[in-house]
């Protein structure tokens, strides 16, 4: 058993470290202390966590220490620009820390922008070349045709951005307003239709009724009552559904074109084992909804779970589709027994839902170590189209935020540097004593 230690052989070890304990008392290694360190700074932890090597310490020193660890010299990175891109970037002002915003010349268009050294060595580039193409008043009106809701709304002003309000026309009703795109795009639409109720003063007439039916193209087929009760219509494509009158003037539509009733177990069935072509086997015994997580085997006997949406919208095996670079780094971590997870996400990393780092290495006592990030040939360039990239592009600039603002060593592997990837995660392994320098 290990032999507990004493108040005066705590202080004695906080001290050779350059710290103070200000406890008077001390019980056990995972007991809170409050420790001020020679920097002035005073900071509470455990001893077990201040004993580790791979913990932080005083937060004031880790930062001062991580910069240090990123500072270079400014020609070092110019050469590092040159050796990466050429002749078609040029640094417009002094190198000073990597996560600290320099200016960058893009020599083909002329555009200066900002842009943090780690972000541009990962491959972000002129943010006037590469953005997203700004939105047009025609791809507006494409939108909303695509939508089915070009027979619904007219829009009488230019579009100028997805929030900025334009005067639109609900043509079943008449009622012009100000309305953002994205209220169109996306939510309950017109106001005056949207405040119908089933009380007698907004009741409507049955012919009434069928002229606002009629208008969006489906034919009523019962009696209308109120707007809180169902009626039975028709969908252009024939189908036959049952709903709330003022669900329907809200912008609901058949349920069966929009893919909302439930499927039956074998549909989905036949479509994973044989529409879908893929070699694929439905090991559920059954089917709810959408959204459920089914059991499906790969044609290379990978056994994974993934909705029916997923399945539909492409996602397949993720074995199968991890990179050849990711496989490389996986095998190794396992070689060295190193303590590992894939796909690993963390609460506050988002995009709208969490986003998940390829690789997370943990120390012995359980804590992230670091983050590792295989780049494949989609972090560079559009190869699977420019809105795709885009996001890619996005993600990774959240990743590098949120790393560097919690202190958290993330490992970025371009593609280019695949022959390398041994060395690589050796070096970063014996920094944090994961490995041996005789392994490397």
């Amino acid at each position: 058993m290990t032999k507990k230690l004493t108040y005066e052989e705590v202080s004695k070890y906080i001290n050779e470290q350059s710290c103070v304990l200000i406890n008077t008392e001390y019980s056990n290694n995972r007991e809170k202390l409050t420790i001020k360190c020679k920097c002035g700074n005073i900071f509470i932890t455990t001893f077990n966590h201040f004993r580790d090597q791979n913990k932080q310490r005083c937060n004031n020193c880790t930062k001062f220490k991580l910069q240090e660890k990123t500072r270079k010299e400014h020609a070092q990175f110019v050469k590092e620009i040159y050796d990466l891109v050429g002749n078609e970037y040029v640094l417009e002002s002094d190198y000073e820390l990597s996560n600290k915003h320099i200016l960058m010349k893009h020599v083909n268009c002329g555009n200066i922008y900002k842009v943090k050294p780690n972000n541009f060595l990962n491959g972000h580039r002129c943010s006037y070349c590469f953005s997203t193409p700004k939105k047009t008043h025609n791809s507006y009106l494409k939108e909303v045709e695509n939508l089915n809701k070009g027979t619904e709304y007219e829009i009488l002003e230019t579009y100028i951005n997805r929030k900025t309000p334009i005067l639109t026309k609900h043509k079943i009703c008449g009622y012009e307003w100000k309305a953002s795109p994205s209220t169109i795009l996306n939510g309950p639409h017109c106001p005056k239709c949207s405040k119908a109720t089933a009380s007698d003063n907004l009741r409507r007439s049955q012919e009434e009724a069928e002229l606002i039916i009629n208008k969006a193209g489906y034919i009523l087929m019962s009696t209308y009552e109120t707007s809180a009760k169902k009626v039975i219509v028709q969908c252009p494509k024939g189908h036959i559904v049952e709903m709330k009158f003022i669900h329907f003037l809200n912008g609901h539509r058949c349920k069966i074109c929009m893919g909302t009733v439930p499927l039956e177990y074998k549909y989905v069935k036949e479509y994973i084992e044989g529409k879908s072509n893929t070699g694929y086997r439905l090991l559920s015994e059954s089917y709810k909804n959408n959204s459920q997580k089914l059991k499906i085997q790969c044609d290379k006997n990978h056994v994974y779970y993934t909705s029916f949406g997923n399945f539909k919208n492409g996602k397949r095996c993720p074995k199968c589709i991890q990179s050849k670079g990711e496989l490389q780094i996986s095998k190794l971590l396992t070689d060295l027994k190193i303590n590992f997870k894939t796909q690993f996400r963390i609460k506050e990393c988002k995009n709208i839902r969490r986003l998940p780092f390829d690789f997370v290495v943990f120390s012995r006592s359980q804590d992230i170590n670091m983050l590792i990030e295989y780049d494949g040939e989609q972090h560079y360039r559009p190869i699977f189209g420019e809105k795709a990239f885009m996001n890619t592009r996005n993600n990774d600039e959240i990743k590098n935020e949120f790393c560097n603002n919690n202190n958290i060593p993330l490992l970025r592997i371009p593609y280019w540097k695949f022959e390398d990837i041994e060395e690589i995660l050796k070096h970063e392994l014996v920094k944090f004593n994961l490995v041996t320098v005789t392994h490397v």
